[in-house]
């Protein structure tokens, strides 16, 4: 039995495309996939929109939680609830393009080949970082992703691996004296590794094999080289569903705008959260409106162009391979 998780946020029409995408492109290729929505604070509206999307998506086990919960500890409650032999970690900002794709990764587990399929990432403090480098490599996949660790997406393996990890998945601190999760390097000074990093390290000082693979996260330096790109990572869009959404933020509204003023992530972001909004049809119209109006707000007091996101939108037309 093969089941894909999903921890997601709460951003409803980010979960409603995710789920278009994968009855379209891949939903045959799993038993289950089991999505857990976390930080609805307290909106029943947007819950029952997306349970009512779940009971009409084949073979989706949906829970939900009004906090935002942990990315790791997320991986760690799916796994938890799913009895599959074969397990697919994903996000919601993840898109599988090729049918096949899906089956592929998971047959290169089922059979034998490989006990983890999995592309490379470098999210750790430098001692972090150098210890894990020295212990296990540093590993740099096609589309230009590196590093020592395993990205908790696009992740394929037995999920009687993942359960045995002892570390947990969530992002990892350790002091000074702490021994450095399976790298035999003892810290130095205090230092922090990103979600599924301890659980790698972990994973491969007991020899679990690695397929890497490609992650294929956006980036527009590399971008025009993937030509027959299976699945890609759009990056970082539930990092705004706080305020699109709750019009939470974690730092004043002046300090967050001029954050997203001097970053180039943000006009990506934008670039989908509008590509969100124009398919969404007329699911939740006082949510769409409000969070359209928060967007174009944040749009306009960081003076993000129209060139700018349109520039953003084009590059990722031709990977979007299903109807929206």
């Amino acid at each position: 039995m093969r089941a894909a998780l999903l921890p997601a946020g709460a951003d409803p029409f980010l979960v409603a495309y995710w789920l278009n995408h994968y009855e379209r492109v891949w939903a045959s290729e799993v038993d289950e996939l089991r999505v857990q929505v976390s930080g609805l604070m307290g909106r029943d509206d947007v819950r029952e929109y997306l349970a009512d999307l779940a009971a009409r998506t084949p073979n989706v086990v949906m829970t939900f939680s009004d906090e935002r919960v942990d990315h790791g500890q997320v991986i760690g409650r799916l796994l938890s609830e799913t009895s599959a032999d074969h397990v697919m970690l994903c996000e919601d900002d993840a898109f599988v393009r090729r049918t096949g794709a899906v089956a592929e990764a998971f047959r290169r587990v089922e059979t034998g080949e490989t006990d983890i399929v999995a592309s490379p990432r470098a999210t750790a403090t430098p001692e972090v970082l150098y210890a894990a480098s020295r212990a296990f490599g540093w590993t740099v996949s096609p589309s230009g992703e590196a590093g020592p660790f395993m990205w908790p997406c696009f992740l394929f393996a037995r999920r009687a691996v993942l359960v045995k990890v002892q570390t947990g998945f969530s992002v990892h601190h350790w002091l000074p004296g702490d021994m450095i999760s399976g790298t035999g390097q003892v810290a130095i000074a205090e230092g922090d590794a990103d979600t599924f990093a301890a659980a790698s390290m972990e994973l491969m000082s007991k020899g679990y094999r690695v397929h890497w693979t490609s992650q294929y996260r956006s980036d527009e330096m590399e971008m025009d080289s993937w030509h027959d790109a299976p699945w890609f990572h759009v990056g970082s869009l539930s990092a705004s569903t706080e305020y699109l959404l709750n019009k939470r933020l974690p730092i004043d509204r002046p300090e967050w705008i001029a954050d997203v003023r001097t970053s180039s992530d943000w006009v990506k972001r934008v670039s989908w959260f509008r590509r969100l909004l124009d398919t969404s049809g007329d699911a939740l119209p006082e949510v769409r409106d409000a969070y359209r109006a928060e967007l174009e707000a944040m749009v306009h007091d960081a003076g993000i162009s129209e060139e700018q996101i349109t520039r953003w939108t084009r590059r990722f037309d031709p990977f979007v391979t299903w109807p929206e």
